[in-house]
């Protein structure tokens, strides 16, 4: 099902199998070779059996809160990922694939610190730095990403590593905001955020009781919004305090999704469109708002190569704008 809609699968390996750990889901491996095995019996499956192309593999979920893993110490993350790592290495016949972690419930630079030289000095498979953000802020979720940057520079052997949050979303637990329009405008607003800056961003979870698609919550709607939009980025200026803007091109159509994301759910704004550099003339103007769906269409004109438009939004409200030629 996940190929059918054109997306690769990403496989967080977790948790252990009972039959192969002296305590539970989340304990240590009574034999490390049988981890190993396990693991390279998973790629193997999906990225040589089946033929899968650019496969990941996150090694565990959360390990410093299930199973309380530490790093370079006692029940030892390192140890994991090492023979997680010795697994992918024995794989044979595979498409190319990736290997990541740490995947840990925040941006700790005391793993990364142990971990980099780790993976090194043990000349271990390594593709992609995780890690999960659960935060109303969204400038929390850029400064995550400057804080790998900075620490990265100690460790430049890993300057080109893909950086992935691989959990995100407003609040950690089901419920609250999760389910609101103030989680859609917060999903639109942190992809902004992360815009380039990331190889990938996972909003928690499909299904479940954070249930983005079993819901049809509004973070799902967010989701279809942002589908919407063509392949080409177009150059946003002037995102505010509230309100921020991802402009694209879908064949000849122009699009704004824009979000006015209020976590105090207060503020609402007159925000004003300006498109530029118009090769057209006549236009028809499509308006989308989440959670209402289509509003009737403007038929707009110019002279000139700009056209300017206003949306007023309320607060925590995501709409999309779609300017067509005719």
């Amino acid at each position: 099902k996940i190929q059918t809609v054109g997306a690769t699968p990403f496989i967080s390996l977790s948790y252990m199998p009972s039959v192969m750990t002296a305590s539970d889901e989340v304990g240590e491996p009574k034999n490390w070779n049988e981890w190993s095995a396990i693991v390279r019996a998973i790629i193997e499956r999906y990225s040589a059996t089946r033929g899968i192309q650019d496969m990941y593999y996150e090694v565990w979920n959360e390990p410093d809160l299930f199973g309380k893993w530490k790093i370079g110490r006692g029940k030892d993350y390192l140890n994991l990922y090492k023979h997680a790592a010795i697994g992918a290495r024995q794989a044979t016949g595979t498409r190319p694939f990736k290997l990541c972690g740490p995947a840990t419930t925040g941006l700790y630079k005391n793993w990364m610190d142990k971990f980099f030289p780790y993976v090194l000095g043990n000349n271990l498979k390594f593709d992609c730095f995780t890690w999960h953000r659960y935060d109303l802020d969204v400038f929390k979720y850029s400064e995550d990403v400057d804080s790998v940057e900075a620490w990265i520079e100690s460790h430049p052997y890993f300057a080109g590593v893909e950086k992935i949050v691989t959990e995100m979303g407003p609040n950690s637990e089901a419920g609250n905001e999760n389910n609101t329009k103030t989680g859609a405008a917060h999903l639109v607003a942190v992809m902004r955020e992360l815009m380039g800056k990331v190889k990938y961003g996972f909003s928690f979870s499909v299904t479940g009781g954070w249930g983005i698609v079993d819901n049809q919550s509004p973070r799902y709607q967010a989701l279809q919004l942002l589908s919407r939009l063509g392949n080409n980025r177009l150059g946003v200026f002037g995102d505010g305090t509230w309100v921020r803007a991802i402009g694209a091109q879908d064949g000849n159509n122009y699009q704004v999704l824009l979000a006015n994301y209020d976590p105090k759910g207060t503020h609402a704004e007159n925000v004003p469109v300006t498109f530029m550099n118009l090769r057209d003339q006549n236009f028809t103007l499509k308006r989308f708002l989440l959670g209402h769906g289509a509003l009737p269409d403007i038929q707009v004109a110019t002279t000139e190569a700009i056209l300017q438009t206003e949306i007023s939004m309320t607060a925590n409200s995501v709409v999309l704008i779609e300017l067509q030629p005719r």
